[in-house]
């Protein structure tokens, strides 16, 4: 039997190291580490060098030169089902820095939704972020300067300011879009959150088109783009203005990544990123309404239209 974890002995060492070296010209390789064997999914008497791997396969489904020793340095070798990923907690929770994804509002008019990218004011080069208008401004009595919470207020009852309400398109104007431009101090990523992904440019939305989001209620969903150059008709009455003609495009679920909803309240504002260039591509604005027979579907804004009437760009894109 080897030795039991915490008695590293030399010769645990070296197979470690070969080990670890070995996992480095390894595809599915997750971790390395020296432990317990499981068998049947539980705990054996028998400890062994572990290769941590996303799934399993059959060995002749392995390529010759991916598989697995049965010993590493007269060390029995096992394979555990697992994956790792950083846990960044809930975007609705209080985050240090800001990034698209998390929970962002009005703290006047107590409007909540998700922050969508991180932006640079042409006019005076601040940094800031956008969403939508009735997220950040909430109603006609929104005013320049108004504070911007993280998380929003129907996610925090006091959350922190973060940013005050700069400038924004009203939905008579066929766009639900604001800025808002950063406090002094508030640290920013342009990652979305749960993802290892950063716009890095922008894109027209095109028939087909598969994309990704990170919001605030559903957290990551990916979809199709299904309909462009659209016009679609929004009751705003809730929020102090009018039924009115939204120009954007339209969204279904991605049937090769299925999620139990493509998006949910409080996933306004955030931003739709093409999954094949990593290109923004639309703003989030709006969700089915639960009426319709088809039950699951969005609408944004083409996320360059937006960008050119807000006068902001991209982080990435911008002067320094």
């Amino acid at each position: 039997m080897a030795d039991a974890p915490g008695e590293l002995t030399t010769y645990v060492q070296t197979a470690l190291v070969a080990a670890k070296r070995l996992a480095r010209s390894l595809d599915e390789v997750r971790a390395v580490d020296y432990g317990v064997v499981h068998e049947d999914g539980k705990p054996t008497d028998r400890y062994s060098v572990r290769f941590h791997m996303n799934r399993k396969r059959r060995l002749a489904d392995v390529p010759t030169g991916q598989r697995l020793p049965k010993t590493i340095e007269g060390i029995e070798v096992d394979v555990l089902d697992a994956g790792y990923a950083p846990h960044d907690g809930s975007p609705r929770a209080p985050q240090d820095r800001l990034q698209p994804g998390i929970s962002v509002g009005s703290r006047k008019q107590k409007t909540t939704g998700t922050l969508g990218a991180i932006v640079r004011d042409q006019s005076t080069q601040r940094l800031g972020f956008i969403s939508n208008w009735h997220v950040l401004c909430g109603g006609p009595e929104a005013e320049h300067g108004d504070e911007i919470t993280q998380p929003g207020p129907m996610d925090s009852g006091s959350g922190r300011t973060v940013a005050r309400l700069e400038r924004w398109l009203r939905p008579s104007e066929r766009c639900d879009a604001a800025l808002a431009l950063l406090e002094p101090d508030v640290a920013v990523t342009e990652a979305l959150f749960g993802m290892d992904l950063t716009p890095v440019g922008t894109i027209a939305p095109a028939l087909g088109m598969r994309v990704v989001k990170s919001g605030a209620v559903s957290g990551v969903t990916h979809a199709r783009v299904d309909g462009i150059g659209g016009s679609y008709r929004l009751d705003y009455t809730g929020y102090g203005d009018a039924p009115e003609w939204m120009e954007g495009f339209r969204l279904v679920p991605d049937a090769d990544a299925p999620a139990p909803s493509l998006s949910l309240e409080g996933d306004s504002g955030s931003l739709w990123v093409d999954s094949a260039s990593g290109r923004a591509v639309g703003l989030h604005f709006a969700g089915e309404d639960d009426q319709g027979p088809l039950a699951d579907y969005a609408l944004a804004h083409p996320i360059e239209v937006v960008l050119a009437r807000l006068h902001a760009s991209l982080v990435g894109l911008a002067p320094p």
